[in-house]
């Protein structure tokens, strides 16, 4: 009898751990950095799904500098944005940034939207910064995302 509730237990913990095992999403990414001859700069990003976004804020980041999106995006879908898209300036520095967006509600405070997006002279960049009208892009690899150069800015 013990030795059958001791294999209840443990079956019970089995199945338990099985199905209460978070679900990471990924929320979304930026996946194109573009950069004009005047210095203007073009940011692609998609999401992945809305989960918690509805009624939030969202915000570029770079490392010197935040700026708030004037709309926020309410559909899963690709977005293509520039410095008219926000409240306020942002700075991206074309030799060497981090970039993430990130979303702000009420009821939950700030959440990552986005993994970092790192490129040029950066200790963790895995790629150079871009020429003027050269690309950043993001594809997808097999052990996980990369940041490449395309020649044609899409």
């Amino acid at each position: 009898m013990r030795c059958r509730f001791i294999s209840f237990i443990v079956l019970f913990l089995l199945t338990q751990s099985a199905f209460t095992n978070a679900v990471v999403y990924n929320n979304g990414a930026i996946t194109e950095l573009f950069f004009d001859a005047n210095g203007n700069w073009t940011v692609e990003f998609r999401l992945n799904h809305l989960h918690h976004y509805e009624d939030s804020a969202f915000y570029l980041y770079s490392l010197s500098d935040s700026a708030r999106l004037i709309v926020t995006p309410d559909s899963v879908d690709i977005y293509v944005i520039t410095q008219s898209n926000f409240v306020n300036t942002l700075y991206i520095d074309p030799n060497g940034d981090i970039l993430t967006i990130k979303s702000f509600g009420e009821a939950y405070g700030y959440v990552q939207v986005t993994d970092d997006f790192i490129f040029g002279d950066i200790p963790e960049s895995g790629v150079l910064a871009p020429f003027v009208n050269q690309s950043l892009v993001t594809i997808e690899g097999l052990n996980g995302d990369y940041i490449v150069k395309d020649n044609v800015h899409s």
